[in-house]
């Protein structure tokens, strides 16, 4: 039985930006981790993370040390950055509707229930 998948460049990076986002949202430790950072530092971290992706995809097809349609031409450039923004899509998508661990969940309610406190306290001394 002869398998009809085509592994492409674009298939390989929207793979590894759904298992970045699965990966920060389950493993224990890292997700509490991930998830007390700020909005902006998780999302530089995985636009950065996504794009080290892309660009390492890119060198090993270039080098012929990884056999993908993508070429070292100014389209394989273009083709890598519309690839760069799907994995994008693809990475906030599966993180968007992917159920939060438990872990991740209180973590959440007690940064909310702490800015709630300091949010109340400082409304108390102004008043």
């Amino acid at each position: 039985m002869e398998s009809n998948i085509v592994v492409t460049p674009d298939l390989l990076v929207y793979l590894a930006s759904i298992v970045l986002s699965l990966l920060f949202s389950y493993v224990p430790k890292l997700n509490t981790w991930y998830a007390a950072k700020s909005d902006e530092f998780k999302k530089l971290l995985m636009l950065l993370l996504i794009f080290l992706t892309t660009v390492i995809l890119f060198l090993l097809s270039c080098f012929s040390l990884l056999s993908t349609n993508l070429v070292c031409t100014k389209q394989g450039i273009f083709d890598g950055v519309m690839i760069f923004i799907l994995a994008i899509v693809a990475n906030q998508s599966v993180f968007t509707i992917s159920p939060k661990a438990k872990a991740v969940k209180k973590l959440k309610e007690e940064k909310e229930l702490a800015r709630l406190v300091e949010l109340s306290a400082s409304t108390a001394t102004e008043g």
